[in-house]
C-alpha cells in the first residue's frame, strides 16, 4: 500500500530529472548529523521506481506560460497576458501525448483518451509537470550514505532513476518522491475561459481562472525506497 502524505518541508532536496528548470541532483547541506537525531522504527512502504513518471516539459511550459499571464495582469500589460495565455493553450494541447492515468499502487501510465475506456467517460488523466526526491525528515549523515547519495546522484543526472533507487536502498537512504501532476481537463477549461476573460477584457475574472490552474495542481508525496533496517 502506497503512503501518501502531504509535502512538508524538505532538509534536502534533489531532482528527478534533467529537464526544463527542473533540479538536478541531491543535496546534504543541512542534513541531520547521527548525535542531532535518532533513526525512526517505522518505516514507510516502498513504491515500485517506475512510479516516478518522465517529466512533460511541455506541461511545465504551460504552468509557466499561464503564471507569466497572471505576472502580466497583475503589472498592467494585458496584451502580454492575452499572448501567454494563448501559449499556454497551444502548450497544452501539445502535452496531451504526455497526458496519463495514475494506478491504485501510485503508478503513472501514459493513456490516449481511447486506452481509458468506455466506463470512465470523464477524461480525468494527469500530465506530469515537476517532482523532486526528498531525503527524509529523520535522514542521518554517513559515510556510506554520503557515496551512496553521490552515485545516486549520477544516474539521477542520467535520468537512471531506478538505479538511484537501488543505490539508495543497499544503503538504507530513506527518500520521498514528491510529484506534481497537473490534471488535463480542468486546466482545458481554466485556460479557456481565462482566454475568454481577457478578450472580453475582464482581467479580474482571469486572474481568478489562472489562479484556478495553479490551485488545481495535485501534489504528493510516496516513499520511494523500503530502508528496514537490515537484520544481523
Amino acid at each position: 500500500m502506497l503512503n501518501y502524505k502531504k509535502i512538508v518541508p524538505a532538509i534536502a532536496l534533489a531532482a528527478l530529472v534533467s529537464v526544463g528548470g527542473f533540479a538536478t541532483h541531491i543535496a546534504l547541506a543541512d542534513a541531520v548529523k547521527p548525535a542531532d537525531h535518532a533513526v525512526s522504527a517505522t518505516k514507510p512502504a516502498a513504491i515500485p521506481s517506475k512510479a516516478i513518471p518522465q517529466m512533460s516539459q511541455l506541461g511545465y511550459d504551460t504552468m509557466r506560460a499561464a503564471s507569466g499571464a497572471r505576472i502580466a495582469i497583475f503589472n498592467g500589460n494585458t496584451d502580454m497576458a492575452a499572448k501567454l495565455v494563448g501559449v499556454a493553450l497551444n502548450d497544452l494541447k501539445a502535452a496531451e501525448k504526455d497526458a496519463g492515468v495514475i494506478g491504485p499502487d501510485g503508478v503513472f501510465t501514459v493513456k490516449a483518451p481511447t486506452d481509458i475506456g468506455s466506463n470512465n467517460p470523464a477524461d480525468d488523466r494527469f500530465i506530469p509537470v515537476d517532482g523532486q526526491i526528498l531525503l527524509a525528515d529523520n535522514f542521518v549523515v554517513t559515510p556510506e550514505k554520503s557515496a551512496a547519495i553521490k552515485k545516486a546522484n549520477q544516474h539521477l543526472a542520467k535520468g537512471e532513476h531506478q538505479k538511484a533507487a537501488e543505490v539508495l536502498k543497499l544503503a538504507s537512504v530513506e527518500v520521498d518522491y514528491s510529484r506534481i501532476m497537473m490534471p488535463l481537463a480542468a486546466t482545458q477549461t481554466h485556460l479557456h475561459a481565462a482566454a475568454e476573460l481577457v478578450a472580453k477584457k475582464q482581467y479580474y475574472e482571469a486572474n481568478l481562472a489562472l489562479k484556478a490552474v495553479q490551485d488545481g495542481l495535485k501534489i504528493d508525496t510516496l516513499s520511494l525506497v523500503d530502508t528496514m533496517p537490515k537484520s544481523g
